[in-house]
């Protein structure tokens, strides 16, 4: 169960990070459809990938596994954080794009 838990996390992490920079390459092409879209995906994957590792910190305390605890710790918190600064830069970058690219449109 706690396998499973870190895939989902990992592949949630993934997409959370991937939609952005499809984001910012269909902004290159002059393709803003359905941007926020991915920019709520985005950003729902990366809670959700945070999600599942306080509930497989959750399944280690029930079990009662605390040296995983222990030696998880540092690094769970190291990725978490990086996810959520990376995706939160990423999808902020591409809010602020979108929006110069649809004032310049809008002037034209």
């Amino acid at each position: 169960m706690i396998g499973w838990i870190n895939l989902v996390s990992l592949a949630f992490g993934l997409i959370a990070r991937i939609l952005p920079i499809i984001n910012l390459i269909r902004l290159k092409e002059l393709d803003t459809r359905n941007w926020i879209v991915y920019f709520m995906i985005s950003t729902s994957s990366c809670a959700i990938s945070l999600l599942t590792q306080i509930y497989h910190y959750y399944f280690l305390v029930r079990n009662g596994d605390f040296t995983g605890l222990i030696d998880t710790n540092g690094v769970v918190v190291f990725a978490a954080s990086v996810l959520f600064i990376v995706t939160v830069i990423l999808n902020g970058v591409t809010l602020t794009l979108y929006r110069q690219r649809t004032k310049k449109l809008a002037k034209v």
